[in-house]
């Protein structure tokens, strides 16, 4: 492979042809350098064979509130050397520098040009200076603007905060406010209010939208009740809510609590079944007669569970929803209604 070495003096906006990996390209070169070109290879143009002062230097001013400051750099570095260019191909990186102190930084910028076609490309390695433009007004950038968390979850507002930026030069972050009025136990759509204020009284805000949303299982899978932040006191409405908690995690409605009398034909079945543990009843009848003897009306079918499993509503619950005859019953569509009882270490449920 050949080298061919060229000795350059340039002034003003002299324009130079050089070969890129997509076409022929114009490079601008104010500065005084030498080029090297690898007639099948990579041009290159180094920092370290430019030999220029601070005046000579490339200037891009960046707004001490730019959220994307290497991209903004990367077009003015593009833009002075390049008529044409392909920005999304190329990688940038810069030497250290503040973006919050006034006044210049002197960097260099190394930018990779990329073919996936050929691998053939271009490296630009050059120094410039970064003037930075302090606007006396602080920032805030979210990492989203919506999200959405599942019901009972921890949500953190803190979380969505990816930069927080004073402006005003003074190296201070500026003072948070947070304004939230997300409950994560109600499926609803909330919003969370930023503010953020500097020591010279300067405000920025930013909003995010937050959506509460209970998942939907596919059949099949199990149902976390931990996740259910379930009000285990041992009651009938413990139970209820529970398992309308877990239809909903599988996207079905939730049951009607049953009327008075239906809850009283649950307590009499729970109670019978602590010494006669059956859906058919002490007498002998099938255990839905004792809705005609409370009174309460139905369809023409009532589907009983019982479990005694011990005492808390999570164990037992996790038992019907074990067993998938009785889990048809606490997850079905058949029925509207249910009715709960709970008598020693029984439970009993009627869907109707």
């Amino acid at each position: 492979m050949k080298l061919l070495f060229c000795l350059l003096f340039l002034s003003g906006n002299t324009k130079i042809p050089i070969m890129t990996y997509k076409s022929t390209k114009k490079r601008v070169l104010t500065l005084i350098p030498v080029l090297s070109y690898v007639l099948a290879g990579t041009p290159v143009i180094s920092a370290e064979e430019l030999s220029v002062s601070n005046t000579e230097l490339q200037v891009i001013e960046l707004e001490s509130s730019d959220t994307q400051p290497l991209e903004t750099i990367k077009e003015a570095v593009l833009s002075q050397y390049y008529d044409e260019y392909d920005a999304e191909n190329t990688v940038i990186s810069v030497s250290p520098f503040s973006q919050v102190s006034a006044g210049l930084n002197s960097v260099v910028v190394n930018i990779d040009f990329v073919n996936d076609d050929t691998g053939v490309g271009t490296a630009l390695s050059v120094p410039v200076l970064i003037r930075n433009i302090l606007s006396d007004d602080p920032s805030i950038l979210l990492t989203s603007e919506t999200v959405s968390v599942k019901k009972n979850s921890e949500f953190d507002p803190l979380e969505y905060i990816a930069e927080i930026t004073d402006g005003s030069g003074s190296g201070i972050l500026p003072a948070l406010s947070v304004d939230s009025d997300v409950n994560t136990q109600v499926n609803g759509t909330y919003t969370v209010n930023y503010t953020v204020t500097n020591m010279h009284g300067h405000t920025a805000a930013a909003s995010l939208e937050v959506e509460v949303y209970t998942p939907v299982l596919a059949p099949g899978e199990n149902v976390d009740l931990s996740t259910l932040m379930i009000n285990d006191d041992g009651s009938v409405y413990a139970m209820f809510e529970a398992i309308n908690a877990v239809r909903a995690a599988y996207g079905l409605y939730p049951y009607v609590l049953a009327s008075e009398a239906g809850m009283t034909a649950s307590a009499i079945r729970a109670q019978e079944c602590t010494y006669f543990l059956s859906h058919t009843r002490p007498d002998g009848t099938p255990y839905h007669t004792v809705m005609a003897q409370v009174g309460e009306p139905h369809g023409s079918m009532v589907w009983e569970i019982l479990v005694a499993y011990g005492n808390s509503v999570e164990s037992n619950l996790n038992w019907w929803l074990n067993e998938p005859g009785h889990a048809a019953c606490v997850l079905g569509t058949f029925g509207t209604i249910i009715s709960i009882g709970h008598s020693g270490n029984v439970w009993e449920a009627m869907v109707y």
